[in-house]
């Protein structure tokens, strides 16, 4: 996988789901983007799981938030060109959003791959960053503290 920045969309499989996801019907996309989150949420310690995938969802259902506006501010001049937005869902269901913070916890959690993938302590920081804003903006999406564990 080609990364070249430390925001969740600057890398190369966020592009390749971005296609696959604006192939699909508003519906599809809500049930691809809900097994990314259970794959992750039913197996955590399973790298199948693929941790990118929650990422990156967890990114579009943010964005796709109020509040949203505070994620696409991190995007880069290249992010910004806009080939995202089709994967995006409009109206994600609290359901989903709930699934989206929870999957990225895990994901993000002390101790997992993500964390220790960062071969630069700057950039892993920045991408620290990313991840609490989108955390915060899915937050505000179902109004309740996420107490099941993970933590940034």
């Amino acid at each position: 996988m080609g990364t070249w920045g430390p925001h969740p969309f600057e890398n190369d499989h966020a592009w390749d789901l971005f296609a696959e996801l604006a192939e699909l019907s508003d519906g599809e996309k809500a049930g691809r983007l809900q097994k990314i989150f259970e794959d992750v949420i039913d197996n955590p310690a399973d790298m199948a799981s693929w941790p990118v995938d929650a990422m990156v969802g967890a990114t579009l259902i943010a964005l796709a938030l109020p509040g949203g506006t505070a994620v696409e501010e991190y995007l880069t001049e290249d992010d910004a060109e806009d080939d995202w937005r089709p994967a995006m869902l409009p109206e994600p269901s609290p359901e989903l959003i709930f699934s989206a913070a929870r999957a990225l916890r895990i994901v993000t959690a002390p101790g997992g791959w993500w964390k220790s993938s960062w071969f630069e302590d700057e950039d892993r920081i920045a991408a620290l960053g990313h991840v609490q804003v989108i955390a915060d903006v899915l937050q505000s999406g179902f109004g309740t503290p996420l107490t099941d564990g993970g933590a940034l």
